[in-house]
């Protein structure tokens, strides 16, 4: 994942992060730390930097 700063720059921001998903079934994590919803259902998506953790609920829906 990058971003974008006022000088124009575009840093990764996602070095040095681990993301994983509680259920691969639902959401994948892909290698450049995008997800990828697979089918319905909710997952638990998790992103840790060291001894810093933090986790989110990711729902998916049908259309």
């Amino acid at each position: 994942m990058t971003g974008v700063y006022s000088d124009g720059s575009q840093p990764v921001l996602t070095d040095g992060l681990e993301t994983t998903s509680g259920d691969n079934r639902v959401v994948k994590v892909e290698r450049d730390g995008s997800l990828h919803a697979i089918r319905a259902g909710a997952a638990v998506v998790t992103v840790s930097a060291g001894k810093v953790r933090t986790g989110l609920t990711i729902t998916v829906s049908r259309r």
